[in-house]
């Protein structure tokens, strides 16, 4: 009886959790079946595992140890092309697009935004919003809040793969001249 309180907030807090943001959900999935069943006073029936399937399952062990577990080369995660990026701009701040920080961040590259919205506040993804709706005004204060240097004519740009962003299964580099972040929106 002591344990019905804590195990319901708990489930009440991650119930809340799940709510505000989709990576909550699967937690709170995971543990509401755990505790559920508690609150209700119910025992999981006890069935005996054959030892067939824990056979069955040692292929697949030996199989998930020697594969490799760096993810496929493709338009989510284009690592070779990341790679061409010259050393020297890889330490330089860049402006991605939202969906592709994470291969950024993998890369080693500090990206300016990845999928972790939440992370950066509604303002600052707000703010995101309207560069890639085409503020140039709001690109230029955010190019020197985060020291982004632009460079001067998109064949300089690609040359040096600046602004890094996929799209069109290829890595490209966003144009920044006036009517740069509409262009690397439609390219993306």
């Amino acid at each position: 009886m002591k344990m019905r309180r804590p195990r319901t907030l708990l489930g009440l807090v991650l119930l809340g959790l799940a709510f505000l943001h989709v990576r909550h959900q699967s937690t709170f999935i995971i543990v509401a079946v755990l505790v559920v069943p508690a609150l209700l006073n119910s025992k999981p029936a006890r069935s005996p595992l054959p030892k067939w399937l824990l056979l069955g399952f040692l292929p697949m062990l030996a199989y998930a140890l020697i594969s490799p577990r760096t993810p496929p080369e493709g338009p989510a995660n284009p690592r070779s092309l990341i790679a061409a990026v010259p050393t020297a701009l890889r330490s330089q701040p860049v402006f991605n697009e939202y969906s592709f920080g994470g291969p950024l961040i993998l890369a080693g590259i500090k990206p300016y935004i990845d999928g972790r919205g939440e992370l950066y506040g509604d303002a600052f993804v707000e703010d995101y919003s309207n560069i890639i709706g085409g503020d140039m005004a709001a690109f230029n204060r955010a190019a020197q809040r985060h020291d982004i240097v632009r460079r001067g004519d998109d064949a300089h740009a690609a040359a040096h793969g600046f602004a890094v962003h996929a799209g069109d299964d290829r890595l490209g580099a966003a144009r920044h001249r006036e009517d740069g972040a509409r262009q690397a929106r439609r390219s993306s």
